[in-house]
């Protein structure tokens, strides 16, 4: 079955006219968010944490006809990635839960708890069973990313004359970025764990659909990131990190680009020699943010609005369209820019470089 060019899983149940999606997501472990968090949570949030294993923590509101709520789970992402099993049975609690007390109709999992869970699948039965479709949001996280890369070119950066560099590429934030940037790129570097048959499959798939077209492509599969230095990358996107193999000044080459999309951020250094900038958040429009998403997560503000997680808007802006399916799957670059279009035509735009665009040049000029 096929939709805006996307493999789709059928969700065998009707949903009601009026959506409610809760996005569940988990306590931040970075200290600057864990003390916003904590002092925001209330002896109700408190009393609920522990008596159900969540808690609502933004205020129900509507964004473009859609009611939309944040809960988070009782449970830090490190513990989440240790412990698999329990960790699926506290999204499965959190879900059972969303609809008796929120009326939820559909769930945004956010990249973490749908990693977790193997993307979505390991809870599909239990959605099923609730009449809950699933939404993992990664679509316009990944589009916010790419928006990112192609503000980069039009700042100067020409994405075909060196060597784009991609850590945790066949991710799905990692494998949808590099396929909606594939006809700008012409070198790519696969920053990878292992060479398993995921790199070799997104590497043929690649390569032929270039050869199709007509394209010249070059991809290259290395497991170290000093790799990124060997082959001069001068544009590096980081969709997975770990706290125990952090990403470092002395594995890039001088005057890299970075595009960090982790949350929290991989990228810690600041040396100067190189420019690090957030992508895969939006900001919502003053007349259409939601009240408590952005601030109460903080996020930050800007002039338009506040700062809120891509995959977040992804979900409100999926929940606008009338299909019933579960999407669960890779990030689709058909899908991904018709949620770009869909969220500019109410206002999401590119979350701000909190760098200005006069130095932005200036560094890619001295590239």
């Amino acid at each position: 079955m096929k939709d805006s060019g996307v493999e789709l899983m059928p969700h065998v149940h009707g949903l009601p006219a009026e959506r409610c999606v809760v996005f569940l997501s988990q306590l931040r472990e970075e200290p600057h968010n864990t003390e916003i968090q904590q002092a925001q949570i209330s002896d109700e949030m408190r009393w609920e944490m522990d008596e159900f294993g969540s808690f609502k923590w933004s205020e129900t509101t509507v964004m473009g006809g859609v009611k939309f709520i944040i809960r988070l789970i009782n449970r830090d992402p490190f513990a989440f990635i240790k412990n698999r099993a329990e960790s699926v049975a506290d999204i499965l609690a959190a879900m059972e839960r969303a609809k008796t007390a929120d009326g939820a109709t559909d769930i945004g999992l956010g990249s973490l708890v749908a990693s977790v869970a193997h993307g979505g699948r390991d809870l599909l039965t239990r959605a099923e069973e609730l009449n809950l479709r699933l939404d993992h949001g990664d679509d316009m996280s990944t589009g916010l990313a790419a928006t990112a890369a192609w503000h980069l070119q039009d700042f100067g950066l020409d994405l075909a004359a060196g060597t784009v560099g991609v850590i945790g590429a066949v991710g799905i934030m990692g494998a949808g970025f590099i396929k909606l940037l594939a006809e700008d790129v012409r070198k790519f570097l696969f920053i990878v764990t292992a060479v398993d048959d995921r790199v070799k499959k997104l590497e043929s798939e690649l390569l032929l659909e270039a050869r199709r077209e007509k394209r010249k492509l070059e991809i290259v599969v290395d497991t170290k990131f000093h790799a990124l230095a060997e082959h001069k990358c001068r544009l590096v996107y980081v969709a997975h990190s770990s706290p125990n193999a952090p990403l470092k000044a002395e594995h890039l080459a001088p005057r890299t680009i970075i595009l960090d999309a982790c949350i929290p951020p991989a990228v810690a250094f600041r040396d100067g020699r190189h420019l690090v900038l957030p992508v895969g958040c939006g900001v919502l429009p003053k007349s259409a943010a939601p009240s408590g998403v952005g601030i109460r997560l903080g996020l930050g503000e800007t002039k338009d609005g506040p700062v809120t997680y891509g995959c977040m808007i992804g979900c409100m802006i999926a929940a606008r369209r009338e299909e019933i399916y579960h999407r669960i799957f890779p990030v689709d670059p058909g899908y991904a820019k018709l949620l770009l279009n869909e969220g500019g035509a109410i206002g999401v735009t590119h979350q701000p470089f909190p760098v200005k665009e006069e130095k932005i040049r200036e560094f890619i000029r001295k590239q």
